[in-house]
C-alpha cells in the first residue's frame, strides 16, 4: 500500500473514530435531582423525600417524586410555575397523584416517563424535562375545612404542623381548576406540606457543589468574648443543602435566636427570625442546623415577599445575627 493511501486511510479512520466520540459526548444522560423540604418554619422533622428529573442517551423522559413518613390518605403533587414555594398563585400543573407503597412507614412515590419528549402530565407547558428548571413542585394534601393536622406520622403519632392557615400567608394552596363544581365538605384548595425546587439537568451535576466557611463576631457587651461560625454546604448530585451555625463563649441563661436578613441591599435590609439555636441547660454553647436531606426549610429571603430559600447559596452575601430573647445582638457577621 502506498504512503498516500495508507494516509488517506489512517485520516478516514480518525474521522470515523472523532464523529463516534462526538457521538458519545452528545447522547450521555443528563438529571438533576432536589430534595423536599418543609412548607412551614419552624416544624418538626417527620416526612422527607426527593425529586428527580432525567433524559437518558436514549430520549427517554423521566420524573420521579418520593416521600416517607407521611401517613395522610390523599397524597398529590403539583407544579408551580415560581423559583420558590408560594401561597399566592395558583399550581401550574397538576399531576398524578402519588401512590402509596409502604403504610406502615408513610411511603409514597410516582414515576412519569415519556419518550422523546417530557411525561404527558407536563406537555401543556412543557416539551421537555430540561425546560422545567428553575420552578418549585409542591406535595400536599386536599384541604379541609377546620382540619389542621396534616401530618400523621405512624410511627411516632400524630404531628400538628400548623393552625389556622390561610391563603396569603399559611401554606393553602389555592387551585384554580381543581373542582369544577363545589361540593359540600370540599374546597378548590390544597394543604401543602412539602416543596421542592426544580434545577436545571447537567451531566455532571457534581460540578455545581461546593463548601464555604465564614466566621461571627462579638458586638457590643452582650457576649463580648463570643465567636462563631457558618459553615454552608450544597452537594450538587443531590441537591442537598446544609447551614451550620455554630457559636461559643455566649453568656449563659439566655434563649439564642439566628436571624437573616432578607436581602443582600444594606439599605433596605430586614432582620428576619428563623428559630432558636439548641442548646444545653442554656450554656454557652449553641448550634443551628438545617439540612434538606431531613427536610429542614432553610431561612426566608425576598423583598418584599420573603420565600424559601431555592438552596444554600442564595444565601450567600446576606447578614446573619445571633440575638437573645431580648433581641440584643450577640454575634453578627455574613453568611459566606
Amino acid at each position: 500500500m502506498s504512503y498516500l493511501r495508507m494516509k488517506s486511510l489512517l485520516a478516514c479512520i480518525l474521522a470515523l473514530g472523532l464523529s463516534f466520540y462526538a457521538w458519545g459526548s452528545f447522547a450521555q444522560n443528563i438529571v438533576a435531582r432536589s430534595q423536599l423540604r418543609r412548607t412551614v418554619d419552624p416544624s418538626p422533622r417527620v416526612a422527607f423525600g426527593t425529586v428527580l428529573m432525567k433524559i437518558d442517551a436514549n430520549g427517554k423522559e423521566t420524573f420521579q417524586v418520593n416521600v416517607k413518613g407521611v401517613g395522610q390518605d390523599n397524597l398529590g403533587q403539583f407544579l408551580f410555575l415560581e423559583p420558590s414555594y408560594t401561597t399566592n398563585v395558583a399550581p401550574a400543573l397538576d399531576l398524578a397523584p402519588l401512590n402509596r407503597i409502604n403504610f406502615k412507614h408513610g411511603n409514597w412515590s410516582r414515576t412519569l416517563v415519556g419518550v422523546g419528549q417530557a411525561p404527558a402530565d407536563f406537555l401543556p407547558f412543557f416539551d421537555s424535562l430540561a425546560d422545567v428548571g428553575g420552578n418549585e413542585i409542591t406535595v400536599a394534601l386536599p384541604h379541609i375545612p377546620d382540619v389542621t393536622t396534616i401530618f400523621t406520622n405512624i410511627n411516632a403519632g400524630v404531628t400538628n404542623i400548623s393552625e389556622g392557615v390561610t391563603n396569603v400567608v399559611g401554606n393553602t394552596t389555592n387551585i384554580i381548576n381543581g373542582i369544577v363544581e363545589p361540593n359540600p365538605g370540599q374546597v378548590g384548595e390544597v394543604l401543602a406540606v412539602l416543596w421542592a425546587p426544580t434545577y436545571g439537568l447537567n451531566a455532571k451535576p457534581s460540578t455545581l457543589s461546593y463548601h464555604r466557611r465564614g466566621t461571627l463576631a462579638a458586638v457590643g457587651d452582650g457576649s463580648p468574648n463570643a465567636r462563631g461560625t457558618v459553615k454552608i454546604r450544597f452537594d450538587g448530585s443531590t441537591g442537598r443543602s446544609v447551614l451550620d451555625v455554630r457559636a461559643v463563649n455566649l453568656t449563659r441563661g439566655q434563649e439564642y435566636t439566628v436571624f437573616v436578613a432578607n436581602t443582600t441591599n444594606q439599605d433596605t435590609t430586614v432582620m428576619i427570625p428563623v428559630d432558636k439555636m439548641t442548646q444545653k441547660n442554656l450554656g454557652s454553647t449553641a448550634r443551628f442546623f438545617r439540612d434538606t436531606q431531613f427536610a429542614d426549610p432553610l431561612p426566608q429571603i425576598g423583598d418584599p415577599q420573603p420565600q424559601q430559600a431555592r438552596d444554600v447559596g442564595d444565601l450567600s452575601g446576606h447578614a446573619i445575627e445571633i440575638r437573645d430573647a431580648f433581641d440584643f445582638v450577640h454575634l453578627a457577621g455574613v453568611i459566606p
